[in-house]
């Protein structure tokens, strides 16, 4: 089975022709598919870290086996059991908050009644002039115009309007 499987997709040290890389790329296709229905449903918006990395690391594997520096088998193997140890650390995570602040993180509170935190935006990694284009992306004026704001786990900046009394 090994053999046909190789005849089929070329040999691990590189050297694929036309049809082997085609097979190959039917297959990583076929198989980067069944990852993305099965594995990331986060995919494309909410990202956080560890979803980032996963993926780059999955694109990066995928890429190698369909150029041929990588065998095909094994590296598909492999970037099954990495997305299967995502998969189980996520459902771990979402059921045990420890585990999901150290996974993930925790949202910053940025701005608490109009006043920014300069040591969270310090924290964050964050100028005031960062915080002030993500308040106007989302329609306000000024700080005063803001009750609190926070740096999301994914990295994107939510606010919250300060009520009228």
């Amino acid at each position: 089975m090994i053999e046909t499987i190789q005849q089929v997709t070329g040999d691990s040290i590189g050297r694929i022709g036309v049809s082997e890389m085609t097979v190959r790329a039917v297959i990583v296709f076929a198989y980067g598919l069944l990852l993305g229905r099965f594995a990331f449903t986060r995919a494309f918006g909410k990202w956080s870290p560890p979803d980032i990395l996963v993926t780059v690391v999955v694109g990066s594997n995928l890429s190698r086996t369909l150029t041929g520096p990588a065998p095909l088998v094994p590296t598909l193997v492999a970037t099954t059991v990495l997305v299967a140890a995502y998969w189980i650390v996520s459902r771990l995570a979402s059921a045990w908050p420890p585990l999901d602040w150290l996974f993930k993180g925790r949202a910053i509170l940025l701005v608490r009644g109009g006043e920014l935190d300069s040591t969270a935006l310090r924290r964050a990694a964050l100028s005031h002039s960062d915080v002030e284009e993500a308040l106007r992306e989302r329609g306000f004026r000024t700080l005063d115009d803001v009750d609190e704001s926070y740096l999301e786990r994914n990295g994107q900046i939510s606010v919250l309007r300060r009520e009228e009394v």
